[in-house]
């Protein structure tokens, strides 16, 4: 199971919290090209960040659907460590 970085979750956490800008997808993919590449576990969340573009259309991903895809990322992975937390 991968764990992740502070850094990925507070660029995920800005997601979550509902900021559906392409900055905050475009801060969120860079962490995870920069963590995470090549990781399996990560390549549904990769893939809907290459295709977040709200209101492009239905071949696109919006807010919600790209919320979803990163809860059910996060399920999957293990917390940064302690000494890492906020």
């Amino acid at each position: 199971m991968i764990r992740i970085s502070k850094r990925f979750q507070e660029a995920a956490q800005r997601i979550l919290d509902g900021d559906e800008s392409k900055i905050a997808a475009a801060a969120l993919e860079g962490v995870l090209l920069d963590e995470h590449l090549g990781e399996e576990d990560m390549e549904d969340l990769l893939f809907a960040l290459s295709l977040y573009a709200p209101g492009d259309g239905p071949e696109y991903y919006d807010g919600p659907q790209l919320r979803r895809t990163l809860r059910e990322t996060l399920s999957n992975v293990l917390p940064p460590r302690e000494e890492e937390q906020p």
